[in-house]
């Protein structure tokens, strides 16, 4: 799930579309505040997520857009392992 500002909503999604698979990722509205974005997100994950098959969630904010993804994979790996995930 990505959650953008409203005036960036659709190239978030022209961007999920090109970079992921066009109609498999989710662009939402973002909030006021970084809560109310973090919030939208969750909603999102939850709406997607009927059957419970997610037991990780990372909130990653765009100041550190270059992040590796082996830097996700270590945190996820890490919720895992101390049964917090």
């Amino acid at each position: 799930v990505v959650v953008a500002p409203s005036i960036r909503a659709d190239a978030a999604r022209d961007i999920v579309d090109r970079v992921i698979a066009p109609g498999y990722g989710h662009v939402v509205v973002g909030g006021a505040e970084r809560q109310d974005s973090v919030a939208a997100g969750i909603a999102a994950l939850a709406e997607a997520d009927a059957g419970g098959a997610l037991n990780v969630v990372l909130i990653h904010d765009a100041a550190r857009a270059l992040t590796p993804t082996a830097v996700f994979d270590r945190v996820a790996e890490r919720v895992r392992a101390s049964g917090a995930g």
